[in-house]
């Protein structure tokens, strides 16, 4: 879990830096691609094994998602402070709750109820809809929190049976293609 946040956070600041020279949609398609390639050599080594799935339209909802979250994320990297961008990040728990007990039948009460009104607040006066100082990127970055939140529920959704490499497999395969066309419309040399 530490390596994994470790390996965010780097990532984020990479983008963060890496925004000062290209768009975010070509950050996306890169992220995607680069992904994509690291996972290729265990679905070889499987035999294809791994790419064995009864969910087909799942992966490709969860692709679909998962790009547009990346997306959101990034751009709201690149055009915001980073503590206010991973502010609005904690929100993505919020959302899950609500997706999970809309979608997958989980149960809340009403203290975790209460935690995430509250935390609604919270958002709203960080964000501050309708002031002076509102920025068009932090609807990005609420954009990016849903998305990976309904994201999250997806993957709740899938079997168990599913693999992690069936799943990185996969979002590669939805996400890089569909990241390639904005990517492509806003390209600059790298």
């Amino acid at each position: 879990m530490l390596l994994s946040g470790l390996g965010f956070s780097l990532m984020v600041a990479t983008v963060k830096w890496l925004g000062d020279h290209l768009h975010p949609f070509q950050i996306t398609f890169f992220r995607c691609l680069i992904g994509f390639m690291v996972i290729l050599p265990f679905v070889v080594r499987s035999r294809g094994r791994v790419l064995r799935t009864r969910h087909p339209l799942m992966h490709l909802s969860r692709g679909l998602v998962g790009f547009s979250a990346m997306t959101a994320g990034f751009y709201a990297v690149t055009r915001l402070p980073l503590a206010d961008v991973t502010a609005v990040s904690f929100t993505k728990a919020m959302f899950i709750i609500v997706l999970a007990v809309l979608f997958v039948g989980e149960r809340v009460r009403w203290r975790r109820w209460t935690a995430t009104a509250v935390g609604f607040v919270g958002v709203l006066i960080m964000v501050r809809p309708g002031s002076a100082g509102f920025q068009p990127a932090m609807l990005a970055a609420l954009a990016h929190a849903f998305l990976a939140g309904v994201v999250v529920t997806l993957i709740r959704r899938l079997p168990l049976s599913e693999r992690p490499v069936t799943l990185l497999f996969y979002f590669g395969l939805v996400a890089t293609p569909a990241s390639l066309l904005p990517a492509w419309v806003v390209w600059t040399p790298v």
